[in-house]
């Protein structure tokens, strides 16, 4: 039968100490996962919160004083070990707090509960239904606020923020990196990086076109830093001098490390001085940061994303269109390409996936091939980045909240836009805009999407049962860029004031027949639209048509997922509030679907 010890822990969070030590007992072999536990139920937290540390030095439970002062000097890093509890499985609690063999006192030492905070509950996005509350809402002023407490938050410095806890604790906050890293709630996804700065849908494009010459001595370089990285490496410093020279050979640019504010110290950097052109002032080009191996030290990229942050937010000059750089992970034989950019929140999407890098096996010329060409995709793209910001010219403040596409051609004459205001929400995910046109008075809606029934928009608008369609096509100009984004379009029509269903306390009858028809008319042709429910149909303002019935003024809207039953499909994270259970994620979509919805309306 065990003995039980009495465990003296003191707690700490974001380094105060708290008032005495916690007294715990526990059986001499129990583990340190079986500490956590019981400190967890003490102080109302769960274990996953808790790292435990034992004090490189004795003490005991009586030192307050002693270990308030400690902290007050120094990191729990510099005067503790920390307890890995998942590294050692057969460490005992006793041989924790035991003082050693080698010790004159027979007294058990104290350890440290660093507790980290509860998440903060994650703020709901605000959500409208129809026009006239987007009427109500300030978005801009909202996108403001989000950057602002970005801007001013506190935080630890990049190689602290990449570990697990730190990490986590920072996605918990109302605004996190938008990286699809969460630590409780799915809130980190944004709108694909691609439509915000057309650099990111140029490298895209560069590892897609197969058509692009790679010269036989960007192939030697690359066979070089293949057999280079295969070797394993023990210390980061052991490749760094290495690394950065064959960086700066293959990207063709300086490549430095640079000091920003005092907190961050990447690996290596591609700056970019603006001194004396339009915009003047600093510029990150990529940020790479190198680890000696895969799983060592934190996440690379991660690492990257803080070095970013401060980069950017340590830049007045950057405040008005944000730094859209690359960041670059190395980690022994692997590498992987992210691109960031900071709008109301910061956006990190990785570019590639981890790519191999090590020399393994002979006859593998499609592997230097390959190799090669994520090398020249990110050297074209950072001399693209360049060219841009050198072309910089004043740009509003309030730019940076919104994608660089800002014109499209209808009835051959191109027509420039300015975004007002997101429509639906603010943060990141946005993918729909308010936008003027440039010197008219004409508003439009404009969208970003993967697929769109364009031609079943069309048929409604010809029937006065849809918004005007504009345009529905590429938006961004080049034809590798065009390549990068794949699927995506971009699509304007015009903007109706109205108010849709979701505002409606009670539909007139007629409504409802009115939609009915509708939705006949696309079912003669074999069309589904998919999405029949009150927030996609409008009844158009009165003001105009005072004489007009309600149920000719029903317009109905969002065609992403329109076109040919049977064809078209759903796409994953529905709401099935209105659907019938035979319209699920990603099954295809149907004419009694369609129906079933508007008998929900």
């Amino acid at each position: 039968m065990p003995e039980t010890l009495r465990c003296h822990v003191f707690c700490v969070t974001a380094g105060v100490l708290y008032p005495g030590a916690l007294d715990v007992p526990l059986p001499e072999n129990a583990r340190a996962g079986s500490l956590a536990n019981e400190i967890a139920k003490l102080q109302n937290t769960t274990p996953a919160q808790i790292v435990i540390w034992k004090p490189k030095e004795r003490i005991v439970s009586g030192e307050y004083e002693k270990l308030r002062g400690l902290l007050a000097r120094k990191p729990l890093a510099e005067f503790c070990y920390r307890v890995t509890h998942a590294a050692d499985p057969t460490r005992t609690i006793k041989s924790l707090v035991s003082p050693g063999t080698n010790s004159r006192t027979s007294t058990f030492t104290a350890l440290i509960a660093e507790i980290f905070s509860v998440p903060t509950p994650i703020a709901a996005k605000i959500e409208a239904g129809d026009d006239e509350e987007l009427e109500e809402i300030d978005y801009l002023s909202k996108m403001k606020t989000d950057f602002e407490t970005v801007l001013t938050a506190k935080r630890d410095t990049p190689s602290q923020s990449c570990q697990p806890l730190k990490y986590a604790e920072y996605q918990t906050r109302i605004t996190p990196v938008y990286d699809g890293r969460y630590a409780q709630t799915p809130n980190t996804t944004a709108a694909p990086i691609e439509i915000f700065h057309p650099v990111f849908a140029y490298f895209l494009g560069c590892l897609r076109d197969y058509t692009l010459e790679i010269n036989s001595s960007l192939l030697r370089k690359t066979y070089e830093v293949m057999r280079s990285t295969s070797k394993i490496a023990t210390l980061e410093s052991q490749r760094e001098k290495t690394t950065r020279d064959f960086l700066a050979d293959i990207l063709q640019c300086d490549v430095h490390q640079i000091v920003i504010d005092h907190k961050a110290i990447p690996d290596h950097s591609v700056p970019h001085n603006l001194a004396g052109k339009k915009v003047t002032g600093n510029a990150g080009l990529a940020i790479v940061e190198e680890k000696s191996e895969l799983g060592v030290s934190g996440d690379g990229l991660t690492q990257g994303t803080f070095s970013y942050i401060i980069l950017d937010f340590s830049r007045p000059e950057s405040k008005p269109f944000g730094i859209p750089p690359f960041v670059h992970r190395l980690a022994g034989p692997w590498m992987a390409i992210s691109g960031a950019i900071f709008t109301s929140g910061v956006i990190v999407q990785r570019l590639t996936d981890y790519i191999w890098l090590g020399y393994s096996r002979v006859l593998d010329h499609r592997r230097v091939l390959e190799i090669a060409r994520a090398f020249l995709a990110l050297q074209l793209s950072i001399k693209r980045l360049r060219a841009w910001y050198d072309d910089l010219s004043g740009i509003p403040s309030d730019h940076r909240y919104f994608p660089l596409a800002t014109s499209f051609t209808a009835e051959g004459k191109t027509v420039n836009f300015r975004y007002q205001k997101p429509l639906k929400n603010t943060g990141p995910t946005c993918i729909v805009f308010l936008a003027t046109e440039v010197g008219g008075d004409r508003k439009f809606v404009v969208k970003f999407v993967e697929r769109y029934g364009e031609d079943v928009h069309r048929e409604l608008a010809a029937m006065n049962r849809a918004p005007k369609l504009l345009y529905c096509g590429s938006f961004w100009s080049s034809v590798v860029e065009q390549l990068g984004v794949g699927d995506m379009k971009m699509v304007v029509m015009e903007y109706l004031k109205g108010k849709t269903l979701a505002k409606w306390k009670k539909m007139p009858p007629s409504v409802r027949q009115s939609v009915k028809l509708v939705i006949s008319a696309l079912h003669k042709k074999d069309w589904v639209h998919g999405d029949i429910r009150p927030p996609n149909v409008m009844i158009l303002n009165s003001e105009d048509e005072l004489e007009v019935p309600e149920a000719d003024r029903v317009r109905i809207l969002d065609f992403d997922w329109a076109g040919e039953e049977g064809v078209v499909h759903y796409p994953s994270d529905l709401a099935m509030d209105t659907r019938p259970a035979s319209a699920g994620d990603y099954m295809p979509i149907l004419k009694e679907h369609d129906l079933a919805m508007t008998d929900y309306l």
